[in-house]
């Protein structure tokens, strides 16, 4: 099924490879470029899915992309539970072999400087633009100089087997992993990081625009942060996390 056939003026069709189930209602899905591409870790795409009967959110969301450039498909994760969107619904329903449309990789969600010391806070798959900018640093050699607070619902954290093999390969490098996203306050955060305020502190996933809003109230300047949702100004993912945040409160209860 070819649900999407242009390529042309900035966008180009991904061929579905692989869909995995890798937590709960979470999947991972590889894409294969119609040629080789280039990008930069960290960044993001919009995906374009015309499906029966869209709901009010439409038919397009941006993804981070999770894949680094030597792996060369495009890999990417989200949430596709029964009651989400009808987008992730007709995303769930792709085949190995299905085409969606797909804008080219754009974003500042990079790491220019990896020399200097990071702070990176990761909430459920918000962890995906980390995961690339992480094989990306460990295939060229460089210092994994960050440390990673990864938040998730469950003890089933995406990526982890590969988090902790990065770990023994890069003793510089620092994980905390905590199952509640509300953990990540303020307390916790200068507990673990004694330098915060000389950090720059990138932010990604659902939750963590409330973290923004509070670390920004308190000693952590807004230019030192970078948060995923601001990351690609041509897109609306500010109002996607925003009605993905109102989706998970209702579902669990919050």
């Amino acid at each position: 099924m070819i649900l999407s056939i242009r390529l042309t003026g900035g966008f180009m069709n991904l061929k579905l490879t692989a869909k995995t189930k890798i937590d709960g209602d979470i999947y991972l899905f590889t894409f294969q470029p119609p040629k080789p591409l280039l990008w930069k870790a960290g960044q993001q795409i919009v995906v374009t899915l015309p499906h029966p009967h869209p709901d009010d959110l439409g038919i397009s969301r941006t993804f981070s992309i999770a894949s680094a450039p030597f792996e060369k498909d495009i890999m990417v994760t989200t949430h596709c539970s029964p009651q989400a969107s009808t987008f992730k619904k007709a995303l769930r329903e792709l085949r190995e072999g299905d085409t969606v449309e797909s804008s080219l990789p754009t974003g500042d969600f990079i790491m220019d400087h990896p020399e200097k010391e990071h702070l990176f806070i990761a909430a459920g798959v918000g962890i995906a633009p980390y995961r690339a900018i992480l094989q990306d640093l460990d295939f060229h050699n460089q210092p994994l100089n960050i440390t990673l607070m990864y938040s998730h619902r469950s003890e089933h954290f995406p990526f982890k087997e590969e988090i902790e093999e990065l770990l023994e390969r890069h003793p510089e490098f620092k994980v905390y992993y905590t199952i509640d996203p509300t953990e990540i306050e303020r307390g916790r955060i200068k507990e673990k990081i004694a330098n915060l305020e000389d950090l720059p502190i990138y932010m990604s996933g659902i939750y963590i625009r409330k973290i923004t809003n509070m670390l920004n109230h308190h000693d952590v300047s807004t230019q030192r942060t970078l948060h995923s949702a601001h990351a690609t100004p041509v897109t609306s993912r500010q109002r996607e996390i925003q009605q993905e945040e109102g989706y998970l409160s209702g579902f669990w209860g919050e």
